[in-house]
């Protein structure tokens, strides 16, 4: 690795999800890991006597800018903690926006890669070119966290004008708001803002839909709430799980403007 790409990745902190048989091939991937300017997260390295084990690792995993989930044969068939870790990694990987690189499935050996991770491509340790693709994983991961800082630093933009100052062209604007979300998508933000809510059942196209509405800014996750944590199976209020931001409340106003323009 070039000493530009270490760069890049220096500072990327990554949680090394993992069974316990499989710490001696988790033990080399971390100094690996180390070796090439990255930060990985490791239970017996980074927990201390005394510490309580299940806030820690779920701490670590929410300030994790990637968490690679290591899988064996062991591993996909033993029952135990490293089950309730991929559950919560899944949870946390839910609330990022859509074309982020978070969870990166890890073969450590050839195996069948669970159902619930088989939506992310995955790597092969195992092969010659196995930790090099981990590591262009990484490097793209750590590009979108630049990315992201480097928006937050830029100077801001003018203001927006006040809706009664905007060119009142009602066709265009209508067409532009109208391409922005899908109608499904518009209906969520409509139903949030007036409190029909209920009624909602569980699916994966739903998720995928308020994680779409999530990334751009129009809504946020309730506190200690996860999308992903809406069964398939039942019912339920969507208040429960997300609220309009200021930004989804201002769409939807410019939204009700210039569909009721006077003729």
């Amino acid at each position: 690795m070039t000493s530009a790409s270490k760069g890049e990745l220096q500072s990327l902190n990554v949680f090394l999800c993992h069974s316990s048989g499989d710490k001696p091939v988790v033990r080399d991937l971390y100094r690996k890991l180390r070796a090439d300017a990255i930060n990985p997260w490791l239970d017996e390295v980074n927990i201390l006597p005394g510490q309580d084990w299940d806030l820690e690792i779920n701490e670590a995993v929410r300030e994790s800018d990637a968490v690679i989930v290591c899988l064996s044969r062991s591993s996909i068939t033993k029952e135990g903690y490293v089950q309730k870790e991929i559950r919560a990694v899944l949870g946390v990987a839910d609330e990022k926006p859509e074309g982020i690189i978070f969870l990166i499935p890890l073969k450590l050996e050839e195996c069948v890669v669970p159902e619930k991770l088989r939506r992310y491509q995955w790597a092969e340790l195992f092969t010659e070119s196995g930790y090099e693709k981990l590591l262009q994983a990484l490097l793209v991961r750590a590009s979108q966290l630049q990315a992201v800082a480097a928006a937050k630093s830029a100077p801001e933009q003018e203001p927006k004008r006040p809706i009664a100052d905007l060119p009142q062209q009602e066709d265009e604007l209508d067409r532009v708001l109208t391409l922005l979300l899908r109608p499904e998508e518009r209906n969520h933000l409509i139903r949030l803002d007036q409190g029909g809510t209920n009624n909602y059942v569980g699916r994966h196209s739903l998720r995928e839909e308020l994680r779409r509405l999530r990334a751009l800014g129009l809504i946020q996750s309730n506190p200690g709430r996860s999308v992903g944590e809406m069964a398939d199976n039942r019912r339920f209020d969507l208040k429960e799980f997300v609220r309009l931001t200021a930004l989804g409340r201002e769409y939807l106003v410019r939204l009700a403007y210039f569909r009721n323009l006077p003729t």
